[in-house]
């Protein structure tokens, strides 16, 4: 598996970073991690945790995604604050702004008795992750690492994260999912999935629903479904055993990322689970 994926590897984030998918996703995360960092010693295991951070153009993905956030006025969800605190770094990016990566986010909310597991199997990127966080990083398949720490058991965190060049990912996903929870029932896990339309993620859905695994997934639509793109029409978050209260608080944010990041006047969010 390992080496089909480098051969096949054309998925560079850098163009990515920032975007409308990235809000999304690291305040999920940023929200995630904060909320188990308590009680027990967490691991947080990133499987595909990239370059770590991003240096951004004068234009790009990100004047979509968190580029319509810093006009944000007034009292905002803690989920948002926490996550506009997060990636601060971003200040004028012709004149050298950056974005964090997913590990940066993790990194903010880790107590010093928790750990961090950074997997990124392709070297290059690897090599750069292991410039800014040295002591964390290893290489290999993250699915691949999720289900063998699954097995050791523990408190984790697992951020799940593949770039979806395939079609095969999301039943691979799946798999390393049932596979995990079936080793570690208690574990938690947060998935991101792209959304161009809804049965690939309603199948994965299905899946784990069928073999009892206790999950919440929220989706933000911020270009209506019907309106097919090349880019994102939105992105979704899978929380396996979300603990208590997370839910509800990611919930909270959607009415106001929703309109702030709606490219037709239109946005949606969708809830399934418990």
């Amino acid at each position: 598996m390992g080496s089909k994926y480098a051969e096949a590897f054309d998925y560079r984030h850098q163009f990515h970073a920032g975007n409308v998918g990235d809000v999304w996703k690291h305040v999920a995360l940023s929200a995630t991690v904060r909320a188990l960092a308590h009680g027990p010693p967490l691991t947080v295991l990133d499987t595909h945790a990239g370059a770590g951070r991003y240096r951004l153009g004068p234009t790009g993905e990100w004047t979509a995604g968190i580029g319509r956030l810093e006009a944000l006025a007034g009292p905002l969800p803690p989920a948002i604050a926490r996550y506009l605190e997060l990636a601060a770094g971003r200040r004028v990016p012709d004149r050298g702004g950056t974005y964090p990566g997913s590990p940066a986010f993790i990194a903010a909310s880790l107590r010093p008795e928790d750990r961090a597991a950074l997997v990124e199997l392709v070297d290059p990127v690897r090599e750069e992750l292991a410039r800014h966080f040295p002591a964390d990083v290893r290489g290999g398949d993250g699915l691949a690492v999720l289900v063998e720490m699954a097995r050791a058991g523990g408190r984790l965190l697992a951020f799940v994260d593949p770039p979806y060049t395939r079609r095969e990912e999301w039943g691979e996903v799946g798999d390393a999912l049932l596979a995990a929870h079936a080793a570690h029932p208690a574990l938690h896990a947060l998935l991101w999935y792209p959304i161009k339309s809804l049965q690939r993620p309603q199948v994965l859905q299905r899946r784990l629903q069928q073999a009892g695994v206790r999950f919440a997934a929220l989706d933000l639509i911020s270009t209506p479904l019907d309106l097919k793109k090349k880019a994102l029409n939105g992105s979704g978050v899978l929380l396996v055993n979300p603990p208590a209260g997370l839910v509800s608080d990611l919930a909270a944010t959607l009415p106001v990322l929703g309109p702030a990041l709606a490219t037709q006047g239109e946005w949606s969010a969708r809830l399934h689970g418990a």
